[in-house]
């Protein structure tokens, strides 16, 4: 507005030159230069609020994702790529959370029937869905997507038909992809309450067709090479069984146990691998007198472990409880323990760096790309009288500080 009215000053000034031709000399040379000069301050103003209001604003999100969802599972595909599945939305973000942008499902799919998601890197991505039968809801069909551009395009296979009850009351459906052709599915099984049964399909064509194979239990599984993989789990979370022919046949494994006489139970995770003999290997211990986790290493490709490190709780675990860990890299690990801060080792747990702040309450899950970049998903129940009017809070937290600071990238409740 203040340069569009020294422009109009600026086309008056012969008029004031027959009047004061002197001072009106003085005068255009002042508007004329103020003519030929940008607004400055206003602009620098403008930037710096600009500024603030970014930084201060909350995550770009679909205006109904507050409403009636929780999350039910995250990854963090690089340091600003990542997804969230909550009960009513598959979200994406390319910005480290500042934005987030709905899927483009494939057609006749909502998030209610996603039963499990996985991305390989920041383009390559499949999720499985379930179609139940009207006559049974036990049984379903399984469809598995697949997408090479970010999830904005998908090409539906079929993955299993409808004859057989699978188990999905948990979200405990689990996909491992370690290139873009060679993939696992591993879907749990309708069972009693102490048996663990699943069915695992395998594919060698991204999808396209896969094989059924046999699995000792229904349990994450994680592949790192076309034959090496690994299920971690059961009822208890007390078994560990490794594969080195691609899922034909699987072994049980065990690892030693830092203090025999003072662990009651092993509940393991699943390992990670820098390459195909170097692995890490994050194992909770529960016991009256000993509780905590220790991080066991591999040389030989996951054929025998050795204990580098323990992180030791304060508290006593009850059996089958997995603390909330992330191996980064061979080097890197980081832990979380109930009521206490986060703990990082940057060189194989021969030190460990405790951090000054405290963590949100009721973290479940930690994913880490570097060792200052991560995400948190935690869950906290609330009641607004006792045991009614009962909500579910969920959340997915950022962290670029190594875990000094966490900032809200998803906050959702959902009854409970």
């Amino acid at each position: 507005m203040m340069i569009t009215k020294l422009i109009s000053h600026c086309r008056t000034v012969d008029t004031a030159l027959s009047m004061r031709w002197v001072t009106a000399i003085i005068l255009a040379a002042l508007v004329l230069s103020a003519c030929g000069q940008p607004d400055t301050s206003g602009s620098l103003s403008s930037a710096n609020n600009a500024s603030q209001g970014a930084s201060a604003q909350q995550p770009a999100v679909p205006p109904d994702v507050q409403f009636g969802s929780s999350v039910r599972a995250m990854q963090l595909i690089s340091a600003t790529n990542g997804w969230v599945l909550t009960d009513k939305h598959f979200l994406l973000t390319a910005d480290a959370g500042q934005h987030w942008q709905d899927s483009k499902l494939p057609k006749n799919v909502s998030t209610s029937v996603i039963e499990g998601v996985f991305f390989l890197d920041t383009l390559q991505g499949w999720l499985v869905t379930s179609q139940r039968q009207t006559n049974n809801i036990n049984q379903v069909s399984l469809t598995i997507s697949h997408t090479i551009d970010g999830g904005q395009t998908w090409t539906d296979n079929p993955l299993a038909p409808s004859n057989t009850e699978y188990d999905f009351s948990s979200d405990n459906l689990s996909i491992s992809f370690v290139d873009s052709q060679h993939g696992w599915v591993m879907v749990p099984l309708m069972s009693s309450s102490n048996l663990s049964r699943s069915v695992l399909f395998q594919t060698a064509d991204s999808g396209v067709s896969w094989n059924k194979l046999s699995a000792p239990i229904g349990a994450p599984i994680r592949f790192t090479t076309p034959s090496d993989g690994w299920i971690a789990g059961g009822v208890a979370g007390d078994k560990f069984y490794t594969t080195h022919d691609g899922g034909q046949t699987w072994e049980p494994q065990s690892v030693p146990l830092p203090t025999a006489d003072n662990v009651d139970q092993l509940t393991y995770d699943l390992p990670t691998f820098q390459n195909n003999q170097d692995g890490v290997l994050p194992v909770t211990f529960a016991g009256s007198k000993h509780s905590g986790i220790g991080f066991y290493m591999t040389h030989d490709g996951g054929y025998s472990w050795s204990l580098a490190t323990t992180v030791a709780n304060s508290t006593e675990l009850d059996p089958g409880v997995k603390l909330p860990a992330k191996v980064i890299d061979s080097n890197q690990w980081v832990v979380t323990l109930p009521k206490d801060k986060l703990h990082m080792t940057k060189d194989g747990g021969k030190r460990w760096k405790t951090t000054q702040s405290n963590l949100p309450i009721g973290i479940i899950e930690l994913d880490f790309v570097t060792s200052s970049i991560g995400w948190a998903r935690t869950t906290v129940g609330t009641c607004a009288q006792f045991k009614a009017q009962c909500t579910n809070q969920t959340a997915v937290l950022i962290t670029t500080d190594g875990g000094e600071t966490w900032t809200p990238l998803l906050s959702l409740n959902a009854p409970a």
